[in-house]
């Protein structure tokens, strides 16, 4: 991918920084190679952190929201129901930007935003929540956890209506954008906050 980052702190436009990196999450929603197509979600069960790799799937840059998917059975679905903070991190190889979304998410499940992602998802994509365990469970031997005939093959519509029951939608609603350049001259930071209109500040690094 990539946007452009100047090393010089005085050259950039806060505003337009702040925007770049909205636009570049966008796209990746659409562009499979893409660094920030895959990025970490960090919850909190209670007692310790919690963080995977999830792939972003729906990216609302005017209102600040991000959707990711996942099965209903995971871990996560319940983290986020008993305590709705959480971040997101992504990282782009070239630029070498941290970019960590703060904020707070809420589980779809049988509502028109659920819908409206299943009904936009790709079947072989939505195979995986014709998994037969939940996400987790113990396996006696290494396992795709799949039915046996849809581990070559893309399920058909009628097959994918059972799976229906297994999806789940994250939506997070971000408050907060920290967005961290590293460079061998120089580290540069910068933070950007709803509470302040999403007006941008440097940060120290």
């Amino acid at each position: 991918m990539s946007f452009e980052i100047s090393l010089s702190s005085g050259s950039i436009d806060l505003a337009e920084h702040g925007e770049t990196i909205w636009r570049a999450l966008k796209a990746a929603t659409a562009d499979p190679q893409h660094d920030w197509r895959f990025v970490q979600l960090a919850t909190v069960d209670g007692q310790w952190p919690r963080v995977r790799t999830v792939v972003l799937r729906d990216v609302n840059p005017a209102q600040r929201e991000i959707i990711a998917h996942t099965d209903r059975r995971t871990g996560k679905v319940t983290e986020i129901q008993v305590n709705p903070h959480v971040e997101w991190l992504a990282y782009d190889r070239e630029t070498r930007t941290q970019v960590v979304l703060t904020g707070t998410a809420e589980v779809h499940l049988d509502d028109a935003v659920a819908d409206e992602q299943w009904n936009a998802a790709a079947p072989e994509i939505l195979r995986l929540y014709l998994a037969p365990h939940a996400p987790g469970e113990p396996a006696e031997t290494a396992s795709h956890n799949l039915p046996d005939d849809l581990i070559n093959r893309i399920p058909t519509a009628e097959e994918l209506r059972s799976a229906r029951k297994n999806f789940a939608v994250i939506r997070g609603v971000i408050e907060e954008v920290d967005i961290l350049t590293l460079n061998r001259d120089g580290n540069l930071r910068a933070r950007y906050q709803r509470e302040n209109n999403w007006q941008g500040k440097w940060v120290q690094p």
